[in-house]
């Protein structure tokens, strides 16, 4: 699956591949990687990140 929204990450994926210019940023379990600061770095703005029933939700 590819997506630009969090929303879209089922909780069943257990594992996200992060990508900035076409290549490979961060790999790993979702749990890691889903993080404000990780998201920040990814894309260079504050990310304000929610989890409910094992769905992500940023803003």
């Amino acid at each position: 699956m590819v997506t630009h929204h969090l929303a879209d990450i089922l909780p069943e994926i257990p594992r996200v591949i992060m990508m900035r210019e076409g290549r490979i940023f961060a790999d790993g379990p979702k749990e890691e990687l889903l993080t404000a600061e990780k998201l920040h770095e990814l894309f260079g703005v504050e990310v304000t990140l929610a989890r409910r029933d094992g769905y992500w939700l940023s803003w």
